[in-house]
């Protein structure tokens, strides 16, 4: 079957009820990519365009529990109030029926914190999370009695053809993430590797979707009710976070506060894909 036509390429969240949550994790970390299909409801947003469908790839996924953030590049053109301009991203998750806006150059040095404003889902008559097929797996390390088990399919061949390459790392902790990968390094001769993801600001409800959806439940019971209102909009600043991290073939990993001195902790699996 053409891999364009095959029915795991697209799945929805609607219209695969039976899947659920759970399963769109696993097959997060089974390799497979996840974007976002939207389309406006226009009665809401009260506007005479013409309808239309859209799409955002979320190459950045953080994923506590049952609970997954799905992130973009902040990429998207934006002119501020003040005549100024932005690049935001934006997160959706599969939790609370919100969608977030990073604001990546509004940012408070002083307090270390980023804008960030939540709005309703509900803007939007479809809001369905897709997944498409993952790359080749091209190596893979996993914690084992004996230590970090490595398994090399090729990874060095597909450094030197100039693979781009995306990593899966489940942590000791139990968070797990998907995010692509800045620079992958062979180190020659003694054949280990290290593997660091692209680094963007933005902000920790991104990387800690369940903790922030609990914080907020716990300041107001009432609040999922209020976001599934279309009206709902709320600005805040949250504090900054880099989706940089370092991984290392013996288990370890940095962060971006971490990356000049001892590891932040350890991982369960890390699986590196070259994208098709």
């Amino acid at each position: 079957m053409d891999e364009a036509a095959s029915p795991d390429v697209w799945l929805s969240t609607q219209e695969r009820q039976s899947d659920g949550h759970v399963d769109i994790l696993t097959k997060i970390r089974n390799g497979y990519r996840l974007s976002v299909h939207l389309q406006p409801n226009h009665e809401i947003l009260a506007t005479d365009a013409p309808e239309y469908l859209e799409t955002y790839t979320l190459p950045f996924i953080f994923a506590e529990g049952d609970t997954f953030a799905g992130l973009t590049r902040p990429a998207h053109h934006h002119r501020n109030d003040d005549g100024g301009y932005d690049a935001l991203s934006f997160s959706y998750t599969n939790a609370l029926p919100y969608y977030s806006i990073v604001f990546t150059r509004m940012v408070k040095p002083e307090t270390g914190e980023i804008a960030v404003k939540l709005m309703s889902r509900n803007h939007y008559r479809v809001h369905d999370f897709a997944l498409r097929p993952p790359g080749k797996q091209v190596f893979e390390v996993q914690r084992s009695q004996e230590g970090h088990r490595r398994t090399d399919r090729g990874l060095a061949d597909s450094l030197k053809s100039g693979g781009q390459h995306y990593l899966v790392a489940e942590l000791e902790g139990g968070n797990s993430m998907s995010m692509p990968v800045d620079i992958g390094y062979a180190f020659l001769p003694s054949a280990g590797f290290e593997f660091r993801t692209e680094s963007y600001v933005t902000s920790s409800h991104c990387m800690r979707p369940s903790s922030f959806n609990f914080a907020l439940l716990e300041q107001d019971p009432q609040i999922a009710g209020r976001m599934a209102h279309p009206s709902f909009d709320a600005d805040m600043f949250l504090p900054l976070q880099f989706t940089y991290f370092r991984f290392r073939d013996d288990g370890a990993y940095w962060t971006a506060a971490t990356d000049d001195g001892d590891p932040a902790g350890q991982f369960r699996k890390l699986t590196v894909f070259e994208y098709p």
